[in-house]
């Protein structure tokens, strides 16, 4: 099932470790720079057109993607309309579907291998929905907020399989609907920030929310599906300090060292035609999530070191690895106003923090850029982490572009 509308406007997944994940891929390809990133061409997603920000994650050696969003039949400024999706499709890593010991390439004309894990399409969310929140969870995704076709959404479900039944249970819904917020886990919280309330919302939020994660709770919701939805009453999400400064949508969220970091993103401001326009953020925030000692004071947000150039929409969340913070690419907004079928493509760059034992506090020019370091850059993606590697599934190689290419990084030496 999918939904059209016309066009509108639009986050650190915990996985499970997969063993030789080095012969799964389909294809290989060097950064063009000293950067130690390392990228690996995984099967394509099901969808020939590919997606924007569907929700994403791993669940027992299996890589989940649900929803998402694109033009199938032509392009925004052809005229296409937006169509968001249901579809939930499965890779299964499981040794028993993939050859872990042969080569990681598979035939020339791309003919099915019983060495190459298969996407299968194996049920549907209860609607069509992209542009949330998801992370990975007690062999579940945490799937937070999210768009359709008319409107933004508060509720909150989590996707699990329960005897080879895919089914979302209802999670506490957030105290307001949002959609393009970024967010991760945190210690034991699921963390939201930003993003938009409406679809026509002429200013982003600048709230966040945290929710306590029990695995007593979700071992509860996944014994009875009848008394799912009572598990919920009196679980809530808990808002986080307040932030002084703009509101902002499409961040990169990330976890780094106990703390939830937002990075970069977008603000809306009045444009010279009094419609609202993005403004590209550096900026970069951080705060301790967990419940302060006794007699302590809820610690406050923490501006970090900037980022040397603008970025939005990176793959989120950032790789938060022993060397360090990585963001791969993103929108840092140098083609804005141009014509979109003129759009080359997002920024190659790769933008590295290291630890702070390697960094200087407070030193804004901390950041280090890779150039050329990213091979495929997209934007609105999610990004999961399974074993050592991070696997970006689909989202948009240029605006109103999408690709259903499946990419698997990792950083030598971590």
């Amino acid at each position: 099932m999918v939904m059209n509308i016309t066009p509108l406007v639009r986050w650190f997944c915990c996985g499970a470790f997969i063993a030789g994940l080095q012969t799964l891929g389909i294809a290989q390809a060097q950064s063009e720079s000293d950067s130690p990133l390392q990228w690996t061409q995984a099967p394509s997603h099901p969808n020939a057109v590919g997606l924007a920000s569907p929700f994403a994650g791993s669940i027992r050696r299996k890589l989940v993607v649900a929803g998402g969003a694109n033009f199938p039949d032509q392009k925004p400024w052809e005229g296409g309309t937006k169509v968001w999706h249901d579809d939930i499709a499965v890779l299964d890593l499981s040794e028993s579907n993939s050859d872990l010991n042969g080569s990681s390439n598979v035939p020339s004309n791309n003919v099915p291998s019983n060495n190459v894990p298969q996407w299968t399409i194996v049920a549907d969310l209860p609607k069509p929905l992209a542009y949330g929140v998801t992370a990975s969870f007690a062999d579940g995704l945490i799937c937070v907020g999210g768009s359709d076709a008319q409107r933004h959404y508060a509720e909150c479900f989590f996707l699990t399989e329960l005897d080879s039944q895919w089914i979302c249970l209802p999670l506490p819904p957030l105290p307001a609907p949002l959609a393009n917020a970024c967010g991760t886990i945190v210690d034991d919280y699921m963390v939201v920030f930003g993003g938009l309330e409406h679809p026509d919302a002429t200013k982003c939020s600048n709230v966040g929310w945290k929710l306590k994660l029990e695995a007593s709770k979700f071992a509860e919701l996944k014994s009875s599906r009848e008394l799912a939805k009572h598990i919920t009453d009196g679980w809530n999400w808990e808002p986080l300090p307040h932030f002084s400064n703009a509101g902002r949508m499409l961040s990169t969220a990330a976890c780094v060292e106990g703390r939830f970091w937002v990075l970069g993103g977008t603000e809306l401001v009045e444009g010279d035609d009094g419609k609202p326009k993005r403004r590209y953020l550096n900026e970069c925030w951080s705060l301790r999530i967990v419940e302060p000692a006794q007699g302590a004071g809820q610690e406050s947000w923490v501006r970090e070191s900037d980022l040397p150039v603008p970025i939005a929409a990176s793959p989120s969340p950032a790789f938060a690895t022993k060397s360090g913070l990585w963001i791969l690419g993103g929108d840092d907004g140098s083609q804005v106003g141009n014509e979109p079928s003129a759009h080359r493509g997002f920024t190659h760059r790769a933008f590295h923090l290291p630890p702070f034992d390697q960094r200087t506090p407070g030193n804004t020019r901390s950041w280090q850029v890779h150039e050329h370091a990213v091979v495929a850059p997209r934007v609105t993606v999610p990004a999961v982490l399974i074993g050592s590697e991070y696997w970006i599934i689909s989202g948009e190689q240029r605006p109103g572009v999408r690709s259903p290419e499946v990419w698997r990084v990792g950083i030598e030496g971590d």
